[in-house]
């Protein structure tokens, strides 16, 4: 599988910080996600509801916006078809739990 620096998604010549978008229902990943995150020196803004995670994707630039598969008023896919190719060059990485949660 590969890697990506913070330097591959931000651009090399980038002094600006990595931002991302973490859109989970689950409260407690968003904290893993944002300590993980935030570690690397990236900033990092979440959301718990596909109204919430699509309003700020679509407000704001991110380099990245991470997606969990539950939230609060819908599932991860129903926020993917809402963004719709609608942030061409922002990599989506969708989050499924591995076994049952």
């Amino acid at each position: 599988m590969a890697q990506t620096t913070p330097s591959e998604i931000a651009g090399a010549n980038s002094a600006a910080p990595v931002a991302v978008l973490v859109v989970d229902g689950n409260e407690d990943h968003q904290i893993l996600s944002v300590a993980a995150l935030t570690r690397k020196g990236w900033i990092v803004r979440t959301a718990g509801s596909r109204k919430q995670g699509l309003q700020l994707a679509l407000s704001y630039h991110f380099d990245a916006v991470v997606i969990g598969s539950k939230l609060r008023d819908g599932n991860g896919i129903e926020l993917l078809r809402a963004l719709g190719g609608r942030l061409p060059g922002t990599p989506i990485i969708f989050v499924v739990p591995l076994g049952g949660e």
